[in-house]
Parts: structure tokens; sequence; C-alpha cells
């Protein structure tokens, strides 16, 4: 029993020595995460008014562009225009509505380039380009008449995308285009023909000509065959396959070329399914 009390002191200072550690530790964690805590949210601070800091200097900076970007030193002294053939220069600058005084920054590109091919069909690419301090370019690349289709007594002239040029009462130099009946044609838009299909084949063949340097005075794509009137009251007469076929490896430009060279000016070249080109001195 002696020795039960010796043992039991011991017991009990152990105990407390555990007592205390398990104490020690719980006041660490609860401490620990309190500061762990505090941590992310001084960082937010210091985010805010790092991002404040950039704001404001990005304010300072776009304010300093504006002042330079509105001084006169930038305002429009000199208007270029350049590609124009058949617009003059005057009213390519009346109709783009900018002004000498202007400043060269603030203005809308694409609203005065949307002017001008609403002033007229004649403008095709439009580019405004600017050379500071004080001179702007305006870049024309004009629409050019490229094929006509009879409209009543008058013709509608079209460029080579077949958008609507003008309505003029003589047949300009260009190929015409017989046989369509037109459904809807607005001026800077594309023609809707009703003969979309016939259409189309003519316009590849004017296409394919110009590549190949002929010219057709007419173009009459009918169901079986197409008839183009080369001059005067020289045709051709063949399938619009052949005639494809015969533009394209150069035979056509061989035959009318012979024909040039010995003055021949009227008469009919027809052209056989194998592509064989046969001339006869008769029209119809």
């Amino acid at each position: 029993m002696a020795e039960e009390r010796e043992l039991n002191p011991e017991l009990t200072t152990d105990t407390m020595t555990n007592v205390q550690q398990e104490s020690d530790t719980t006041e660490d964690s609860i401490v620990q995460p309190e500061e762990e805590q505090l941590r992310p949210q001084r960082r937010k601070k210091r985010k805010k008014k790092h991002y404040l800091l950039k704001f404001f200097i990005l304010i300072i900076i776009v304010g300093a562009a504006f002042l330079v970007m509105s001084s006169s030193r930038f305002d429009i002294t000199e208007i270029k225009v350049e590609g124009n053939v058949n617009i003059a220069v005057e009213t390519a600058i009346e109709d783009s509505g900018i002004k000498t005084g202007d400043n060269i920054f603030f203005m809308n590109k694409r609203q005065i380039v949307k002017k001008m091919q609403e002033k007229s069909p004649l403008y095709g690419d439009v580019t405004i380009d600017r050379q500071l301090p004080g001179t702007l370019t305006i870049n024309v690349a004009e629409r050019t008449a490229a094929m006509t289709l009879p409209y009543g007594e008058k013709y509608v002239v079209l460029d080579a995308q077949g958008i609507v040029i003008g309505l003029v009462d003589s047949q300009p130099q260009v190929t015409e285009i017989n046989g369509i009946t037109i459904k809807k044609m607005d001026s800077g838009e594309e023609v809707e023909p009703k003969e979309a299909e016939i259409y189309q084949q003519s316009v590849e063949i004017i296409q394919k000509a110009n590549a190949a340097d002929l010219f057709f005075k007419s173009v009459s794509v009918g169901e079986k065959e197409v008839v183009c009137n080369v001059y005067d009251r020289l045709y051709v007469k063949c399938t619009y396959d052949e005639l494809i076929k015969i533009i394209d490896n150069g035979d056509l430009k061989g035959v009318l070329s012979d024909l040039y060279g010995r003055k021949i000016k009227r008469g009919t070249v027809t052209v056989e399914k194998k592509g064989y080109c046969s001339f006869s001195p008769t029209f119809e």
C-alpha cells in the first residue's frame, strides 16, 4: 500500500505536464489562425491601393494624350486625293465632308467612306491615311464600266462585279449583255436579273475574255448556243462550255488574231465539240 501511495504523485505530475502542454498547443492553435486571417486582408488593402494608383496614373496619361491630340498642331492643313480617274479632286474632297482646320485625329473614317459611297456609285474601295501632323490622303479605287444591260432605250452600266454604276442614253464602249430582264437595279448595288443563270454565264464570259485580252461587243447566251459579236459583222458561235475552253487555252485568240491579220471583219467562227474552230464568211 505504501508503494502505491508513492506512485500516485508521479502519475499526477505527468498528467499535469501533459495537460499544460495541451493547453499551450490549444492557445497556439487559436492565436495562429487569427493572424493568418489578418494577412489576406492586409494583402487586399495593399492591392487595392496599388490598383487605385495605377488607375490615377492612367487617367493622367489619357488626359495628357487628349490635350496633345486636340492641339492645333494637328489641324488638317492639306487634303490629297489619289487613285481617282473620273472623279475630280474637288468632288472627292467635297463628298468626304473633310475640311482644312478639322482635327486629324477626331474623325470617323468609316462614316466618311460610307458617306462618299452613298454620294456616288463610282466610289469603290476608299481608304483614308493620316500623315502627321496635318496631311490627309484619300485613296480612291473607282468603279469602272465593264458591261451594260439594255433597259428600254437606255443602258444600265455595270462594273466587273455587276455593281450598278449608272443609267445612260448611249451604249458605252463595253460589252453589252443581251437577253436579260432586270428585276431590280439600285445605284451602288448588284443588279438583280430575272434570268440569273444566263446573266452569271454572260458575266463569266466577259471576265474570261478580258483576262485573255479579248473584247466582245455583245454576248448573247441561249439555251443551246452562245453568240458573241466580236466587231462589225464578225461572230463567234458555240456552246457555253466550248467557249470557256477555247478562251482559256488561247485558241480563240489565235483564230481571231489570224482574221485580224487578214483584215477579215465579217463572218462566223464556229467551234465544234472537240474544240475545232471553223470559219465561214457568212453570218446570220
